[in-house]
């Protein structure tokens, strides 16, 4: 069997006034740097779906990026689609109040039919949508399954190859030779 793998994690990025320092609950994975006046603050792992950030003061977002989890991988060639994302300026923030924060996992890869979705993210009511698992087709003897890629922030794919379980050993390493 062949396995495409997972889909990446997504993340969510937060670009604010320097004079402004974010708190986020302990399940949250996040770095900080700083640039031209700004705080920039990356969160990369959320370990549940209901991790917060609050801010001491109110302001208005400078920049937002959230992206969403990718799908997974199908069965012989069908990729996942990329983790949707969404941007945005101008979003208003109130001091002391908690915002949601959730960074969406990429999807399981598979080995015999289609790969998972990625997950969504999200930032207080922004949500992108995770990337549609890549489609698969697995044929043993007589048998066949297949399945389309999923959708998502962007749509899975479906490549179609027939494996026969009675091949010719040495005619198949050839073939990859």
């Amino acid at each position: 069997m062949v396995d495409l793998g997972a889909g990446g994690s997504g993340s969510v990025i937060i670009k604010v006034p320097d004079n402004v320092t974010a708190t986020f609950s302990g399940g949250v994975t996040s770095s900080l740097s700083t640039s031209g006046g700004y705080n920039i603050y990356s969160v990369t792992a959320t370990s549940t779906t209901s991790e917060t950030v609050t801010f001491a003061r109110a302001f208005t977002v400078t920049d937002l990026l959230v992206v969403a989890g990718g799908g997974g991988g199908g069965a012989y060639g069908g990729g996942g689609g990329a983790g949707g994302f969404r941007t945005g300026t101008g979003f208003a923030v109130s001091a002391g109040t908690t915002y949601t924060v959730t960074v969406g996992g990429g999807g399981a890869g598979a080995t015999a039919t289609k790969g998972s979705n990625g997950s969504n993210s999200v930032f207080s009511t922004i949500t992108s949508t995770g990337g549609g698992a890549g489609g698969g087709e697995y044929v043993s003897g007589n048998a066949t399954a297949t399945s389309n890629g999923n959708s998502g922030g962007s749509g899975g794919g479906l490549s179609e190859i027939t494996f026969q379980e009675n091949i010719n050993q040495a005619h198949f390493q050839d073939f990859f030779v």
